[in-house]
């Protein structure tokens, strides 16, 4: 009779436990897909990626909310991450701060991350990104810092920026321009690095990619 008590007591005590909050599969998945898109395994550190979860086990670089069940910071400064940012990046909706400088991530900014939101913040400074910058980055709702310096990314900048940023860096990329007088006066107001649109264009030009003349010998 006192065993069957125990058991029941046990029972109850242990049922009444307050379950280990955790992370979707689908976020911890997409971090994965991070991990090994920007070569984890060559990381500075990578401290405790890959074991259990995200945010109870403490991945490096990693914020979580209170609950420790949403990711809503990724922070790798001048961490040797390359590669690429995978499409998955766009599954962390929950994500308010990117933040990725002094790497070498190369490639271009994946479409997938105009999903993300709740993003207030991206910092992809000193970087190989090239292209353009997605369209669906810029009509981020919640987006106030952009910094995106030391690419190679070209293209026109579009006028919705001056509704949206509070802080804005672009200096130091491929070919970045806009043929608009705002937008013009909004990117150098934006950043303290530069005191006109004129000294903005002198810092482009010089990032950009240098595709390697391949040459092919035809042995006989």
């Amino acid at each position: 009779m006192r065993y069957v008590f125990f058991c029941i007591t046990l029972f109850y005590y242990c049922s009444s436990l307050p379950a280990i909050a955790q992370v979707s599969p689908e976020e911890r998945a997409a971090l994965v897909s991070f991990y090994h898109g920007t070569n984890g395994s060559k990381w500075y550190s990578s401290q405790n990626w890959l074991e259990g979860d995200p945010c109870e086990d403490e991945w490096k670089g990693i914020f979580c909310n209170d609950a420790k069940n949403k990711v809503t910071g990724i922070s790798l400064i001048q961490n040797n991450l390359s590669g690429s940012l995978p499409k998955e990046i766009g599954i962390l909706s929950n994500l308010t701060l990117l933040q990725l400088t002094g790497n070498r991530i190369g490639g271009i900014i994946p479409k997938e991350i105009g999903r993300l939101g709740s993003l207030k913040i991206i910092d992809l400074v000193f970087n190989r990104l090239i292209g353009s910058i997605p369209d669906e980055l810029w009509r981020l709702p919640a987006l106030s810092e952009v910094y995106l310096g030391g690419n190679g990314l070209s293209g026109s900048i579009p006028y919705e920026i001056i509704y949206t940023l509070d802080k804005l860096g672009l200096t130091y990329n491929c070919n970045l321009y806009s043929q608009d007088p705002a937008v013009q006066q909004f990117i150098v107001d934006k950043d303290h690095t530069i005191d006109s649109y004129e000294a903005f264009l002198n810092t482009q030009g010089r990032s950009c990619p240098i595709y390697p003349i391949i040459t092919i010998y035809l042995l006989n």
